[in-house]
């Protein structure tokens, strides 16, 4: 409740941990009619170079230490900001205050099936488009890293599940905990 005060009140950022494929650009649009957020899919970039805080750089995730002097200091210049993991994060997740008073966090989550189904360039690059793919492609796609426990993979500080192995229940309570 005091994070959505907070955010309200204009003393905390909302933030969106964007998975790859999971609907976070559409949101950022929608996001951007309320207020300001960065140029780029609500990520820094070079058009931002004016209003991102000189103090800051651009990494991501944030460690615990350093959220609450972060989300203060983009507040001042965004209401919203998304950090996008198409790759792994360099630190894991669970190593951002989440229960800072200046942050709001949001993830938006597809349907796994619906996730593991959508493409982008990379994607028809290597595997070809969708309605001519042969059965091989299809079985070099359900095996393509960017589609086995894709989520989990970001979302865990151990990456479990990213070799296609069996998921863990572990591994999903790790998921979970964030």
């Amino acid at each position: 409740a005091v994070q959505i005060s907070n955010y309200r009140a204009g003393k905390a950022l909302l933030l969106n941990v964007h998975i790859t494929h999971h609907a976070g650009t559409t949101f950022c649009d929608a996001m951007k009619q309320l207020g300001p957020a960065p140029a780029f899919a609500c990520m820094r970039d070079d058009r931002d170079r004016d209003e991102w805080p000189p103090s800051l750089d651009h990494h991501r995730p944030w460690t615990r230490d350093e959220t609450d002097g972060n989300a203060i200091a983009l507040r001042k210049a965004y209401h919203f900001l998304s950090w996008e993991f198409g790759i792994l994060p360099p630190t894991p997740l669970k190593d951002v205050d989440w229960e800072s008073p200046h942050l709001v966090s949001v993830i938006l989550m597809r349907d796994p099936l619906e996730r593991r189904l959508a493409a982008d360039a990379t994607v028809e690059k290597y595997f070809g488009e969708e309605e001519s793919r042969t059965e091989e492609e299809w079985w070099e796609f359900a095996e393509y890293e960017g589609s086995v426990n894709f989520v989990l993979t970001r979302l865990t500080p151990d990456r479990c599940g990213e070799k296609g192995e069996d998921t863990t229940e572990a591994c999903l309570e790790e998921g979970k905990e964030l």
